[in-house]
């Protein structure tokens, strides 16, 4: 199937590894110009290799999603080597874990630059881009928390139930423009995080236990999602939503 992303220009933030990573690969397979940024220098420059493989334009450069100025830099030298934005994936880490007593107010704030304002600043700083051409995909990386609350990460669920408020707003806004707005929502996921909060296999089976496929998914499942609601296929998809979660969430809707 040709999703019909062959020379647009995808920026895919924290892109070195997991879902990030992932996702970079199958828009560089797709023939896309992928730019890509994380924090660490050293799994950047590994990831930027990786990408080059599959023969398209690639740029990395490192930033911290939750520096304003590190993103209206990157979104500049991208646009700069790859010409104008037509995908953009707001991906980033999960702010600190911890239950309501376990969060000081330092931490509120940033989780709220880390999570939401990550995704608000850095489509402020493309929208246009996608305005102007007629044709746009702004896709964010969130959680099932956003449908059922996850214990013990409750700056995760607040903060992207934040983020999903801004999107389905904005997908209204943009839409007669061409430019659609979506969530992916991934579930337990074989990414270092998880594999940090699940450090021993008794954990792992008491998450495996709750899924109703008896198994954490993959980078590469969630990947697949992102890139169906980049393609041209899903012209008619905004403002959604989706979970990719195993059966996790148990709600109707």
């Amino acid at each position: 199937m040709d999703y019909g992303l062959k020379n647009k220009t995808a920026i895919i933030t924290a892109g070195s590894k997991g879902i990030g990573l992932a996702t970079a690969r199958l828009f560089a397979q797709e023939g896309a110009h992928v730019a890509i940024c994380a924090r660490d220098a050293e799994t950047l420059a590994r990831a930027e290799e990786d990408l080059k493989a599959y023969g398209g334009s690639v740029f990395a450069t490192p930033c911290d999603v939750s520096d304003k100025q590190a993103l209206t830099d990157f979104a500049a030298a991208a646009r700069a080597a790859l010409g104008p934005v037509h995908i953009l994936v707001n991906n980033a880490g999960g702010p600190r874990p911890g239950g309501f007593k376990d969060v000081a107010d330092d931490d509120w704030q940033r989780a709220f630059e880390l999570t939401l304002m990550s995704a608000v600043t850095m489509t402020a700083l493309v929208i246009d881009d996608m305005r102007a051409a007629g044709w746009g995909r702004v896709i964010n990386i969130s959680s099932y928390s956003i449908k059922q609350p996850i214990p013990q990460i409750l700056l995760s669920n607040v903060m992207r139930l934040g983020v999903q408020g801004w999107a389905k707003s904005l997908a209204s806004e943009v839409a007669s423009d061409g430019v659609t707005v979506n969530t992916v929502c991934p579930g337990w996921t074989l990414t270092d995080r998880v594999k940090s909060m699940l450090s021993d296999d008794t954990a792992a089976d008491t998450i495996k236990a709750e899924i109703p496929m008896q198994r954490l998914g993959t980078p590469e499942e969630i990947a697949a999602a992102v890139l169906f609601f980049a393609s041209i296929q899903a012209a008619y998809i905004t403002g959604t939503a989706l979970q990719v979660d195993g059966g996790i969430v148990r709600a109707s809707l």
